[in-house]
């Protein structure tokens, strides 16, 4: 299953300051994530429904949508 990923406003922005290879890195793996669910993923603790990939030494936090299938 693929789920639709949406970025916030403040997720676009964060990215354009990123250096190009490291925006890259990180689109590639949230993509990654969304259709094959692999990835460095744990459900952060003392805040319901939150998750993190790792990415190298970038963090991406992130909630699941299950209605829209969506992250």
């Amino acid at each position: 299953m693929t789920w639709q990923v949406i970025l916030t406003q403040r997720a676009c922005r964060d990215l354009r300051n990123l250096d190009r290879p490291v925006t890259i890195r990180i689109i590639r793996a949230i993509n990654q994530y969304a259709q094959t669910r692999y990835g460095d993923v744990i459900p952060l603790r003392g805040r319901e429904q939150e998750w993190r990939l790792r990415v190298g030494q970038w963090r991406v936090l992130f909630t699941f949508d299950e209605a829209n299938e969506s992250i």
